[in-house]
C-alpha cells in the first residue's frame, strides 16, 4: 500500500521547474536597473557612464548586449566595469578611452519571484560629487521593465 503513492511523487518530481523561466539573465531587464540607478542622479557626471554587475562579492562586466542598451538610451560611452578605476588621489571615475566626467553605476542581489517581477540594489558613484542606492522592484509591462524605488535607499 506504501507504493501506492510512488507514481505521484515520481510525477511530482518531473515537473518543470519556474526558476528556468526566471529572466535574470534578460539584458532589457539588466538595462533597465542600470538606468533607474542612473536616474537617482542625473545630472552629475554625465560624460560616460562605467557598470558593473555585483555578486558574491564581486563586480563583473555586464553582457555587451547590456552595455549597447544603455548605450543607446544615455547616448555617452558606456564602459564595462573592468575598463574603470576610481582614481586614488581625486576619487573620481576613471575610464580607459573616455575623457570628462564618469559615473558609475552598480546593480547586485537581482533575484526574480516570477517571470514578470524582479527585486535588486541599484547604486551609482561619482567620487566626491556623491553616491548612493536603493533597493528596487523590476515588473514586466507591455512596452518593457519598469523599475520602481520599494525599500531602503542610501546617499552620501
Amino acid at each position: 500500500m506504501r507504493w501506492a503513492l510512488l507514481p505521484a511523487l515520481i510525477l511530482a518530481s518531473c515537473g518543470h521547474s519556474t526558476s528556468a523561466a526566471l529572466p535574470v539573465d534578460d539584458p532589457a531587464l539588466s538595462a533597465a536597473l542600470f538606468l533607474d540607478a542612473r536616474s537617482i542622479e542625473p545630472g552629475l557626471a554625465k560624460d560616460f557612464t562605467c557598470a558593473g554587475i555585483e555578486g558574491a562579492g564581486t563586480e563583473e562586466d555586464p553582457p555587451t548586449a547590456v552595455l549597447a542598451l544603455i548605450r543607446e538610451r544615455l547616448g555617452v560611452p558606456v564602459l564595462p566595469q573592468s575598463d574603470c578605476r576610481r582614481d586614488e588621489r581625486t576619487s573620481l571615475v576613471v575610464g580607459d578611452r573616455v575623457t570628462g566626467s564618469g559615473t558609475w553605476l552598480t546593480i547586485g542581489d537581482v533575484g526574480c519571484v516570477s517571470p514578470d517581477r524582479c527585486r535588486a540594489t541599484v547604486s551609482y558613484y561619482v567620487a566626491n560629487q556623491g553616491a548612493g542606492g536603493r533597493e528596487v522592484t523590476a515588473e514586466r509591462t507591455a512596452s518593457g521593465w519598469r523599475v520602481h524605488a520599494t525599500g531602503n535607499s542610501w546617499i552620501s
